[in-house]
């Protein structure tokens, strides 16, 4: 086809020029093409059959999510009511019923009021017989001598003490720090202030080259410890000395 308004080959179906745009009206064909008009295309395509709205669908969507926590709320609520209930029942059942107060007997009450009296007295008059024994052979303990001593040789050191009960034990024990021996005796004082050094009248007498020991029992009377150094060296002892 040729169209008469700029005289370019088109296609025979064509009803405008696909070079200058105008309509080929005047050219004919085999077959009369129909033309539509617009407002007939327009009414077609609008006047489609309305598609079933899904708003409904939606709503019962909607009911359902917010039916389902509402039925979860609801069964935890009647299960946390039905466990207080037993619970009740339970404190109910394990509460101690009080037992009826007994009466007492005034009788009974007052024997035995004594009885507990004669018991405390028994108990302390046994506590007081205990006491006196116990003091009647407690010993006491004097301390004659616990120090550290230094003797010149060929010189003597005197301890006095004084025993004011019999059964009296003088007992101790005296330790070379520095010399050759231990040489040491025991007098009464009126012995010793008249025959001192003489060992005849001595009352006893202990010597070691590094310890010596006294346990000897003793009279009431006033007495003399005495060590001696008899050698050419300097002496020192620690003793510890006690009547018991």
């Amino acid at each position: 086809m040729i169209c008469q308004n700029c005289q370019a080959i088109v296609d025979n179906d064509l009803i405008f020029c696909t070079n200058c745009g105008e309509r080929l009206s005047e050219t004919k064909s085999e077959f009369q093409t129909v033309l539509l008009k617009d407002s007939v295309v327009t009414k077609t395509s609008i006047e489609k059959s309305p598609k079933p709205t899904s708003n409904l669908k939606w709503v019962a969507l909607i009911v359902a999510l917010l039916a389902i926590p509402a039925s979860i709320f609801g069964i935890y609520l009647l299960m946390n009511s039905n466990n207080q209930q037993v619970s009740q029942n339970t404190n109910k059942l394990n509460k101690p019923v009080a037992s009826p107060p007994r009466k007492s007997n005034p009788t009974q009450n007052l024997n035995v009021n004594l009885s507990n009296e004669n018991n405390n007295s028994t108990y302390t008059n046994a506590n007081e017989i205990t006491a006196n024994a116990n003091s009647s052979h407690t010993i006491t303990k004097i301390e004659v001598m616990n120090e550290r001593i230094e003797i010149a040789p060929k010189e003597h050191y005197t301890v006095p003490f004084e025993v004011e009960k019999a059964n009296v034990k003088l007992i101790g024990e005296a330790k070379l720090l520095e010399g050759e021996k231990i040489a040491g005796f025991v007098y009464l004082q009126k012995s010793y202030d008249e025959y001192f050094p003489d060992p005849t009248y001595k009352m006893f007498s202990f010597e070691g080259r590094k310890t010596a020991e006294i346990k000897a029992s003793l009279v009431e009377e006033k007495y003399v410890l005495i060590f001696v150094n008899d050698t050419d060296k300097p002496m020192i002892i620690q003793g510890k000395f006690s009547l018991e």
